[in-house]
């Protein structure tokens, strides 16, 4: 239930399953700009389109609602029609599909939020009550539930007898191949140690905590943001003046992946702080995590409990403390900072190869392979 635009979790469950024989065919959210039907590296993707032309808002909104109900019409025609053997539900949006649809199938829930979080998403309580039950009818429903890290498992083992699975979102190995972008390269190589960011600026992921560990180390450091450039970063860069840091942050346009975990190897260290506002923050496994090991950063983290577990078992990187960032700063330069190699990270399992093999697993369980 998105645009299908650079959803790589997904498309690596689609290429596995490609893999096994099986067609695949994803459904998304459409939009002016993009086909309504390609086949994208041997995926077939429908988008369906509310006949609006505006990007679609997160939280509740006309634009939101018109589009989900366009995306849940087409899809279930769809499904009608085609009575396909599999569906590999993402997320608790999709799971009106089965149930609308009325066609036997087998089912697997692919959840990449702890969705019983009811302080997540920027609706009202009500709302993520609604969200709640929706998510625990799905966990009824599927024969088995997906997950991207062990403390969500932890949870859900406590609310469905059904096989509760982890895998976790590592990206395949090829996208750190080539040289680079000349152009990021040579910022990265100037001769500062610069500490790299990826993904979208929010308070709730700590953009202004680590604005404020940044604006305590020496002047040698800097800050690069692979974020996008767009008016919802407003509040970071006012913040990076604020602190009298601006001349040390920079924030890039958005970079497409087969250069981007190349650019980045050049740097010092990535970076993933999360305010523990939230279990969802306390428990998330971001991506960012694997995509700085991947281009062979270390990382430094914030105390949110999965991602500083997995810094803390692996030794890949440094665990700082929220609201001490005099402290943060201090243990930064103490650093030794590991050597996060192809060899290193084969030996924790931090590969895609072997969160293949879970997925492997789930569905060889289930005796759909």
């Amino acid at each position: 239930c998105n645009y299908f635009t650079s959803d790589s979790r997904v498309m690596r469950t689609c290429q596995f399953l490609r893999k096994h024989g099986f067609e695949v065919h994803v459904h998304a959210i459409g939009r002016a700009e993009l086909p309504d039907n390609e086949l994208k590296d041997g995926v077939h993707v429908h988008r369906y389109r509310s006949g609006t032309t505006k990007t679609i808002r997160r939280g509740v909104n006309l634009t939101a609602l018109r589009a989900f109900g366009a995306y849940v019409k087409g899809t279930v025609e769809w499904v009608r029609q085609r009575r396909p053997q599999v569906i590999h539900y993402n997320d608790y949006n999709t799971l009106f599909i089965g149930p609308m649809a009325r066609v036997p199938h087998r089912s697997i829930y692919d959840m990449h939020e702890l969705f019983q979080d009811l302080d997540y998403l920027n609706f009202p309580k009500a709302i993520n009550r609604v969200i709640a039950g929706i998510d625990r009818a799905g966990l009824r429903r599927s024969e088995a539930v997906i997950c991207v890290s062990e403390p969500i498992a932890e949870e859900l083992r406590t609310m469905t007898r059904k096989p509760v699975y982890v895998v976790r979102n590592v990206p395949e190995a090829r996208f750190s191949d080539g040289a680079g972008r000349p152009d990021i390269v040579q910022a990265l190589t100037d001769g500062r140690k610069h500490l790299v960011f990826l993904g979208a600026l929010q308070r709730e992921k700590g953009a202004v905590d680590m604005l404020e560990v940044i604006a305590k180390l020496p002047s040698d450091y800097a800050f690069d943001c692979f974020s996008g450039v767009s008016p919802k970063n407003a509040f970071f860069l006012e913040a990076a003046e604020r602190l009298g840091v601006a001349s040390r942050v920079k924030v890039w346009e958005t970079v497409p992946l087969d250069v981007l975990y190349a650019s980045i190897r050049h740097a010092h260290a990535g970076m993933s702080f999360f305010v523990p506002k939230s279990r969802i923050y306390e428990y998330a496994l971001p991506n960012k995590i694997f995509e700085y090991f991947l281009a062979g950063l270390p990382v430094i983290t914030s105390e949110a409990r999965a991602q500083a577990e997995l810094v803390e078992e692996t030794g890949l990187g440094l665990v700082v403390k929220l609201g001490e960032p005099a402290a943060s700063a201090q243990k930064i330069l103490r650093w030794q900072r590991p050597s996060v190699t192809p060899q290193v990270l084969e030996r924790h399992g931090l590969t895609w190869e072997h969160e293949q093999a879970r997925l492997d697993r789930v569905y060889r369980d289930l005796g759909i392979i």
